[in-house]
């Protein structure tokens, strides 16, 4: 039996496996493959049956990154008894979809490559190859709060039940992402002015001065890693002058649409702006630039007892409630950073969301100052 990564990297020279005329054959715990979505008779895909084959690479994917150590390969255009059937009737747009992995999944590695080939006919097809290592360290699971995970059994795709989990991740050694290595502690990094800010707060009540070093390692921003010390990630995220020189998507990004949020069209946005660095400053930053930008409106308005009154467009607290939560509750793992949608008709905070523990107790004892 070839190893996965093999036939990835050279399905000429294993094309009379990949073509087995049985199932029983080519699948198993390491391979799978699928006839990608069958056309309508006009030759169109639909949504409803591109959603659902969707739903079983998710499920390939989570189930060969979680459980095979050798990883697993997913092929797509090949039916159950060899025949080739190809992706050519899929758009470019629904090809993207199948294997834009980071909207489908976290924690994975997979990697996905079109081959060009010919069916019995000699006419020309398109398959995609889809490679999942195994993931160490972390679960292979679809967003969303369910943590829903897969686990390869043979050649089935088992849901993975609290007793599995357990043991994977004993493992795999699993600990909280926040709480996780990040990368080497260096004081240069440091947002001194974050740090003396957070210091002021939480150590008001001690009677006795911390080190930085110290003080860091009482709040769980770093940790001893060997003979040194290391960030976590939530410590990377909330003290860390750049943050995003290691994770580029741990920003906010405001975007403004000249359309009311129920519109099917909403163009290319107007306006747009990143604001990076440490959290904090990134919520600082956003604060300061709607008080100081004239973004939103604000409106006059007779005052009852006499002249006028000045009213935004939408109250202060509910605009500064939505990014500290957004900032708060967003799951740093997703590789995507908050959007900030400003419409005619609404304001959103859109995020991939995961509770944060460690990052709402560092923002909690910043309340104050933020």
């Amino acid at each position: 039996m070839p190893k996965p990564k093999e036939v990835f990297d050279n399905p000429e020279s294993f094309w009379d496996f990949l073509t087995s005329s049985s199932d029983s054959v080519f699948e198993g715990q390491y391979f799978d493959r699928k006839e990608a979505c069958m056309p309508n008779p006009d030759g169109r895909v639909s949504k409803r049956g591109l959603d659902k084959f969707r739903e079983h690479v998710k499920e390939s994917i989570s189930a060969f990154a979680n459980e095979n150590k050798e990883g697993g390969l997913l092929v797509l255009g090949i039916a159950s008894d060899g025949t080739i059937k190809g992706i050519n009737h899929l758009s470019e747009e629904q090809i993207n979809s199948l294997t834009n992995f980071d909207t489908l999944l976290i924690h994975h590695g997979a990697v996905a490559k079109i081959f060009d080939c010919q069916d019995e006919n000699d006419e020309a097809k398109k398959i995609c190859l889809i490679y999942v290592p195994y993931e160490q360290r972390n679960f292979c699971e679809i967003p969303g709060d369910s943590h829903e995970a897969y686990r390869r059994q043979g050649s089935q795709n088992i849901l993975i039940d609290d007793t599995h989990r357990e043991r994977i991740k004993r493992e795999k050694n699993i600990v909280d992402f926040e709480n996780t290595y990040c990368c080497p502690y260096d004081p240069v990094d440091l947002d001194k002015e974050v740090l003396d800010e957070f210091r002021r707060v939480f150590l008001k009540d001690a009677g006795f001065e911390y080190s930085d070093e110290e003080m860091l390692r009482q709040a769980g921003a770093i940790i001893r890693d060997g003979s040194g010390l290391a960030f976590t990630n939530a410590g990377f995220l909330f003290f860390a002058l750049n943050p995003q020189s290691l994770m580029s998507w741990s920003y906010i990004r405001l975007l403004r649409f000249e359309t009311g949020i129920e519109q099917a069209e909403r163009g290319l946005p107007t306006f747009e702006k990143k604001f990076t660095g440490s959290i904090t400053r990134q919520i600082r930053n956003i604060r300061t630039f709607f008080r100081e930008s004239g973004f939103f409106k604000t409106y006059q308005k007779r005052n009852p007892v006499g002249g006028f009154v000045e009213e935004p467009e939408y109250p202060h607290i509910a605009i500064d409630e939505a990014i500290v939560n957004a900032v708060a509750h967003r799951d740093y793992v997703m590789r995507f950073p908050i959007e900030c949608e400003a419409y005619k008709d609404a304001f959103l905070s859109i995020i991939q969301e995961e509770f944060n523990n460690e990052i709402m107790m560092f923002l909690k004892n910043f309340r104050s100052i933020i």
